[in-house]
Order: structure tokens, then C-alpha cells, then sequence
């Protein structure tokens, strides 16, 4: 919930944000703690929370790209996907 000291590289895991509550405000303060040119990367399970991740950065400005694990490409999301998609910043 607090601004992180500056980072050079950030990875975030697993941020819920499809539930609202606190997780908005705190991906803002991660991106925020990035260090000028440095990247950030959130991992999600689901598509859906991929989705709402990036739209999360795209109100901060900034561009991001989502990307599919490829030990999980082609099968359905399930219980179990761990880390399926990641959300990159920078």
C-alpha cells in the first residue's frame, strides 16, 4: 500500500485487481517505484486479471504488453495455472 524504494527491475506477483480493494493503489506505487527506463513484470493466473492489470498501467500512461506463459499455451485456464500470464512494463 506504501511507495517502494526506486527499483531497477520489479516483479510482481499474482496482484487480484478484477476484485478492486486495495490492489489498484498498489500497483500504482509499484509502477511509481520503478527507477527511469526500469521494467516491472506482473504475473497473473488468469487472463482476466492480466486484463485489468494492464488497463491499470495503460491509466498510468504507460504502455505494456501481456504475454502467455508457453508451458500452459493452448490449454484452458484452470485452477493450477500458476504464473500463466505475465503483464510488462518498460
Amino acid at each position: 500500500m506504501e511507495l517502494l524504494p526506486a527499483a531497477g527491475l520489479i516483479i510482481a506477483c499474482h496482484p487480484e485487481v478484477t476484485r478492486g480493494g486495495p490492489w489498484p493503489a498498489i500497483l500504482r506505487n509499484v509502477l511509481q517505484s520503478r527507477k527511469p527506463g526500469a521494467a516491472c513484470v506482473f504475473t497473473t493466473f488468469y487472463l482476466q486479471e492480466a486484463e485489468a492489470t494492464a488497463q491499470v498501467c495503460r491509466l498510468q500512461g504507460l504502455a505494456c504488453d501481456i504475454r502467455e506463459n508457453p508451458f500452459y499455451a493452448g490449454q484452458p485456464d484452470a485452477v493450477g495455472t500458476y504464473h500463466r500470464y505475465a503483464v510488462i512494463v518498460g
